[in-house]
């Protein structure tokens, strides 16, 4: 499975602030289990992702992403933050685990307009195709699987080349009247498990009562 986090991290605060949320990032990609992307704007500058300045923020972002074993997928050095007469920066960040780093192709900051002072950014997952394995069902005589056959074979309720008989199930009348008793007794005993054994052998025994045979009609 693959995670996909949206980060933004606001200029107007203080170091020890934006140290805090890089933290608090960290603790949330810790708890993924599987392929993490982190993309977003995280205000900070550095050469590691093609920016010609560098800044504290910009240390620290790379610290975090070497800690968590994060790989900058940014590629190039085109800008992704432009406001007129103002300088012109790579403030956006797009990171990824190891593994689904390699699977990033075309990183790309798109020059559409975007009614924003930040450019869009563009990339692909290439997933690897799998090829389709086919599995031959064995049959038999009647047309039902051999392996769902074999197991029917070993159910107490079934003989061979017979359906099974529901007359030796239990009946709808007689689960609700154990089920109440389940209820009531659980709450009450000291060892559920010895109920809960007594009841399930009263549902399934294990040598089914044979079925009542008219000696008259």
């Amino acid at each position: 499975m693959t995670y996909f986090m949206s980060v933004y991290l606001s200029p107007n605060e203080g170091i020890s602030a934006f140290r805090q949320k890089l933290s608090n990032i960290e603790d949330v990609i810790n708890e993924f289990n599987g392929e993490v992307i982190v993309a977003g704007n995280f205000n900070a500058k550095s050469a590691e992702w093609g920016s010609v300045f560098l800044d504290t923020r910009g240390n620290e972002v790379a610290d975090f992403a070497a800690m968590l074993d994060l790989t900058v997928l940014n590629t190039g050095n085109i800008s992704t933050f432009r406001r007129p007469w103002y300088q012109e920066y790579i403030l956006d960040i797009s990171l990824g685990t190891s593994r689904i780093a390699r699977m990033i192709k075309n990183w790309i900051v798109l020059e559409d307009y975007s009614g924003s002072n930040h450019q869009h950014i563009k990339f692909s997952v290439e997933v690897a195709s799998t090829t389709a394995t086919q599995h031959k069902v064995l049959r038999n005589e009647s047309g039902t699987p051999a392996s769902l056959t074999k197991r029917l074979s070993k159910n107490p309720f079934h003989k061979a080349g017979q359906p099974l008989n529901s007359t030796r199930l239990p009946t709808p009348k007689r689960i609700k009247s154990l089920s109440k008793k389940l209820g009531k007794a659980i709450p009450e005993a000291p060892k559920p498990p010895s109920i809960m054994n007594n009841i399930v052998a009263e549902l399934f025994p294990k040598h089914p009562p044979r079925e009542k045979k008219e000696l008259y009609k």
